[in-house]
């Protein structure tokens, strides 16, 4: 008796190693599995999209011009949305642009605003040469609305500059254009108003090529300066690239030109890109930066990263 319990007893631990061992086999083949559909299930998933741009505006002109290529949004992004409004900064900045730039015009009672033009008829679609000169802003804000490519009839609000200012100076590089505040003491009232908003490594000033005085207003105040140039204007080149400390060209200019303002030795920016096939020609051209009217189609590529 004794005999047959110690057989049944090693039958007994045989059988039960033998299940031990069927039931690992079959965990070790259900993780096999389970890893084989694991590895299918991520082969058969898309890849994460890389973002578009990083949302952080550049904190300084030195800052931005690390970047390569760096990106401005002109007039906020003229192409797609109304130029010089919030909606249009907010926008460029929600798509991941560095820099704005904004053209400034001036209301009969000393009210600095976004605006390109002498009038406002294209902007607010009117006609009879409508000068913001001789309208109060109260006047005009109440009067007349932005309504280039705005997202309904009715347009959006003429933004005062002091607003753009306060919103995106402290976190953005703002390239100001004066435009026809050629007067020195709106110039100098306007200086004020952007040196109170953010310091002046937040700040360039644009203007026209030949526009030696408004390079003088920023230097004494130790903003940077951008002149911009035609393909016509090349010929002047030679004489005023030292007034400024980037330079501008129209994307259409020759090759030979493009090289001969590159020479000068200091950043160029190309105006205006509209797209990847603009971004590629403006690239291949040597441009630093890129005046952008049309963000979406632009930054349909990542924004250059910081070299």
């Amino acid at each position: 008796m004794g005999g047959d319990a110690g057989a049944n007893d090693a039958r007994g631990g045989i059988s039960w190693i033998v299940a031990v061992s069927i039931v690992a086999a079959i965990v070790v083949i259900v993780l096999a599995a389970l890893a084989v559909r694991i590895v299918s299930s991520k082969d058969a998933m898309p890849p994460t999209p890389t973002p578009l741009a990083t949302k952080a505006g550049y904190s300084s002109v030195a800052d931005m011009q690390s970047h390569d290529p760096f990106f401005i949004a002109h007039r906020g992004g003229s192409a797609q949305w109304p130029e010089m409004s919030m909606l249009a900064y907010e926008n460029a900045v929600e798509s991941g642009v560095g820099a704005i730039e904004v053209s400034v015009a001036r209301t009969k009672d000393g009210v600095f605003f976004g605006l390109h033009d002498k009038t406002i008829d294209r902007t607010s679609g009117v006609a009879g040469d409508v000068d913001p000169t001789t309208l109060t802003w109260a006047e005009l804000s109440s009067k007349y609305q932005n309504k280039l490519n705005a997202p309904t009839a009715q347009g959006v609000p003429y933004v005062q500059v002091s607003e753009i200012f306060a919103k995106f100076a402290a976190t953005h590089v703002i390239f100001v254009d004066p435009k026809y505040i050629g007067d020195a003491q709106q110039r100098q009232d306007l200086l004020g108003q952007m040196l109170a908003a953010a310091p002046a490594e937040h700040w360039v000033l644009k203007g026209y090529y030949d526009n030696a005085s408004l390079t003088t207003a920023a230097r004494e105040v130790g903003i940077a300066t951008w002149g911009y140039y035609y393909a016509r204007d090349m010929g002047k080149l030679a004489a005023t690239a030292q007034n400024w400390d980037m330079l501008g060209l129209e994307l259409n200019a020759a090759p030979a030109q493009w090289s001969t303002v590159k020479a000068q030795g200091k950043p160029v920016i190309a105006f205006f890109i509209t797209g990847e096939a603009t971004l590629a020609e403006a690239t291949t051209k040597g441009a630093d930066g890129m005046m952008v009217s049309d963000i979406p189609a632009t930054l349909a590529t990542p924004q250059g990263s910081a070299s």
